[in-house]
Protein backbone atom coordinates (compact mmCIF):
# COMPACT_ATOMS: atom_id res chain seq x y z
CA UNK A 1 0.00 0.00 0.00
CA UNK A 2 2.57 2.55 1.13
CA UNK A 3 4.41 1.82 -2.42
CA UNK A 4 1.93 2.21 -4.49
CA UNK A 5 0.74 5.55 -2.59
CA UNK A 6 4.80 6.82 -3.26
CA UNK A 7 4.14 5.76 -7.01
CA UNK A 8 0.80 7.40 -7.41
CA UNK A 9 2.03 10.56 -5.87
CA UNK A 10 5.36 10.54 -7.77
CA UNK A 11 3.24 10.40 -11.14
CA UNK A 12 0.91 12.76 -9.94
CA UNK A 13 4.02 15.04 -9.23
CA UNK A 14 5.49 14.86 -12.54
CA UNK A 15 2.76 15.24 -14.82
CA UNK A 16 2.04 18.53 -12.56
CA UNK A 17 5.75 19.37 -13.41
CA UNK A 18 5.45 18.55 -16.72
CA UNK A 19 2.18 20.74 -17.14
CA UNK A 20 3.66 23.49 -15.44
CA UNK A 21 6.84 23.59 -17.57
CA UNK A 22 4.63 23.18 -20.85
CA UNK A 23 6.40 25.74 -23.04
CA UNK A 24 4.01 28.22 -24.67
CA UNK A 25 4.88 28.10 -28.31
CA UNK A 26 2.07 30.02 -29.81
CA UNK A 27 4.19 32.99 -30.53
CA UNK A 28 6.32 31.36 -32.54
CA UNK A 29 3.31 29.56 -34.20
CA UNK A 30 1.49 32.75 -35.27
CA UNK A 31 4.91 34.69 -36.52
CA UNK A 32 5.28 31.36 -38.71
CA UNK A 33 2.13 31.63 -40.36
CA UNK A 34 1.92 35.26 -40.70
CA UNK A 35 5.30 34.86 -42.64
CA UNK A 36 4.37 32.16 -44.88
CA UNK A 37 1.06 34.22 -45.88
CA UNK A 38 3.33 37.33 -46.38
CA UNK A 39 5.55 34.87 -48.92
CA UNK A 40 1.83 33.82 -50.69
CA UNK A 41 1.35 37.83 -51.50
CA UNK A 42 5.16 38.01 -52.59
CA UNK A 43 4.61 34.66 -54.67
CA UNK A 44 1.72 36.17 -56.85
CA UNK A 45 3.94 38.82 -57.94
CA UNK A 46 6.57 36.62 -59.14
CA UNK A 47 7.32 35.56 -62.53
CA UNK A 48 4.57 38.02 -64.15
CA UNK A 49 5.46 40.12 -67.17
CA UNK A 50 5.07 43.47 -66.12
CA UNK A 51 3.81 45.02 -69.31
CA UNK A 52 2.10 47.78 -69.48
CA UNK A 53 3.63 49.02 -66.69
CA UNK A 54 1.11 51.71 -66.52
CA UNK A 55 -1.17 48.87 -64.93
CA UNK A 56 1.29 48.01 -62.28
CA UNK A 57 1.94 49.52 -58.40
CA UNK A 58 4.44 49.15 -56.14
CA UNK A 59 3.38 48.19 -52.73
CA UNK A 60 6.06 48.64 -49.70
CA UNK A 61 5.30 45.99 -47.21
CA UNK A 62 7.40 44.96 -44.06
CA UNK A 63 10.85 44.10 -46.06
CA UNK A 64 9.74 44.27 -49.29
CA UNK A 65 8.65 45.95 -52.53
CA UNK A 66 6.03 43.87 -54.03
CA UNK A 67 4.64 44.63 -57.70
CA UNK A 68 0.91 44.51 -57.72
CA UNK A 69 -1.51 44.16 -60.71
CA UNK A 70 -5.15 44.76 -60.75
CA UNK A 71 -5.77 41.05 -61.96
CA UNK A 72 -4.48 39.68 -58.58
CA UNK A 73 -4.81 42.51 -56.53
CA UNK A 74 -7.73 41.21 -54.65
CA UNK A 75 -6.56 38.02 -53.27
CA UNK A 76 -2.55 39.95 -52.66
CA UNK A 77 -5.04 42.77 -50.47
CA UNK A 78 -6.56 39.22 -47.96
CA UNK A 79 -3.23 37.77 -47.74
CA UNK A 80 -1.83 40.88 -46.54
CA UNK A 81 -4.90 41.15 -44.32
CA UNK A 82 -4.34 37.69 -43.10
CA UNK A 83 -0.72 38.46 -42.59
CA UNK A 84 -1.06 41.86 -40.33
CA UNK A 85 -3.83 39.60 -38.39
CA UNK A 86 -2.10 36.86 -37.82
CA UNK A 87 1.54 39.14 -36.76
CA UNK A 88 -0.91 41.06 -34.30
CA UNK A 89 -2.01 38.13 -32.60
CA UNK A 90 1.63 37.33 -32.36
CA UNK A 91 2.43 40.46 -30.74
CA UNK A 92 -0.18 39.97 -28.09
CA UNK A 93 1.26 36.50 -27.22
CA UNK A 94 4.62 37.47 -27.32
CA UNK A 95 5.39 36.48 -23.40
CA UNK A 96 9.08 37.67 -22.91
CA UNK A 97 11.35 35.13 -21.83
CA UNK A 98 9.16 32.75 -22.89
CA UNK A 99 9.73 32.43 -26.64
CA UNK A 100 13.47 32.43 -26.71
CA UNK A 101 13.81 35.58 -27.11
CA UNK A 102 16.82 37.19 -25.19
CA UNK A 103 15.49 39.64 -22.26
CA UNK A 104 17.56 41.80 -20.84
CA UNK A 105 17.06 44.22 -18.25
CA UNK A 106 19.24 47.50 -17.96
CA UNK A 107 19.31 49.20 -14.90
CA UNK A 108 21.24 52.62 -15.05
CA UNK A 109 22.70 54.39 -11.89
CA UNK A 110 23.27 58.09 -12.09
Amino acid sequence: MNKTYLLICGLLTVVILFYACKKDNKYEELTQLADIKLQEAIKLAENQSCKPIEEWRIDTFSYRYVAVHPSFEKEYSKLIKEYRKLFEQANKAYKPGKSGAIVCNIIILH
